[in-house]
């Protein structure tokens, strides 16, 4: 993608004018458009980079003011920007998507909200075991009970201890208002994942985007997806890892993805080159 000059983002147009005697004449000037460069792209995907109070979420929001089309943000902060913009507030405390639906994207959000990457031997039971399970239950207590049995039955240390680990690491993801269907809608939204915790954040966000996906790529709707604090969803191990790195990839058939994080280097160069537009602020590398 590279850096863009200021000069880059400017185009000419003209205003009328008068000269020193008071002769009309045609002035050229420029002016700034950024959504018209933006979307003179084939890849119109967005990343803006830069520390707290750097502007990266003024910029953003000012760019989504620009744009006409539907736009569904992704909104972490209590009192946030976004929620503030005039758009219906979807407030995912209150409907959650029902995690038990798909086994796959259960186990891909479970391993990017707990990374497992340097557990050694027991990283290979964790992804197994959660699969076996979520297959044959019904929801969160069910969930619970069943890995309790497999606990129970087991006398290897080792698998006793990937047993625990998701028992103990399910329990923050537990809320309640399940929805087994989400409707978006056709306007603007923000979905505020303000009043869960962390881990919840980072889970839900993982089954939301899954869903949006799987609508877009069956409806080939053109919308906005925006993401505040994307590094959330970029922990992998193995095989499993976010779905926003394919949508990364593959959206810009369906639509387009911007999104911001705080430092250039909570991004791999693989997911980064998939922005044609980045702009850097002050941050870290």
């Amino acid at each position: 993608a590279g850096a863009i000059s200021y000069a880059a983002v400017l185009y000419r147009k003209q205003l009328f004018g008068k000269d020193k005697d008071y002769n009309w004449i045609t002035v050229p000037i420029r002016s700034l458009h950024l959504l018209n460069y933006i979307e003179n792209k084939v890849n119109q995907n967005v990343l803006i980079c830069g520390t707290s109070g750097q502007g990266k979420s003024r910029l953003m929001r000012y760019l989504l003011y620009l744009s006409t089309e539907q736009k569904i943000i992704f909104s972490y902060k209590e009192n946030d920007d976004y929620l503030k913009m005039g758009y219906n507030i979807f407030d995912i405390k209150l409907e959650m998507p029902d995690p038990f639906l798909d086994t796959e994207s259960f186990v891909n959000a479970f391993l990017i909200t707990y990374p497992i990457q340097n557990m050694g031997i027991i990283s290979q039971y964790i992804p197994i075991f959660i699969r076996e399970i979520a297959k044959i239950s019904l929801d969160w207590n069910d969930f619970l009970n069943n890995l309790n049995i497999k606990l129970k039955s087991s006398k290897d240390q080792i698998q006793r201890s990937a047993y625990l680990f998701i028992i103990e690491h399910s329990k923050a993801l537990i809320g309640t208002n399940y929805k087994k269907d989400i409707n978006f809608g056709e306007e603007s939204i923000v979905l505020d994942f303000s009043n869960v915790n962390e881990s919840s954040k980072t889970f839900y966000s993982e089954l939301i985007l899954r869903i949006l996906w799987k609508k877009l790529t069956k409806e080939q709707k053109k919308i906005i997806i925006c993401i505040d604090e994307a590094h959330r969803l970029l922990y992998n191990f193995e095989r499993y890892q976010s779905i926003y790195i394919e949508m990364s990839r593959e959206i810009r058939a369906f639509g387009k993805l911007w999104t911001s994080t705080q430092n250039y280097s909570d991004m791999p160069s693989y997911v980064r080159n998939q922005f044609a537009t980045q702009f850097i602020f002050n941050t870290s590398i």
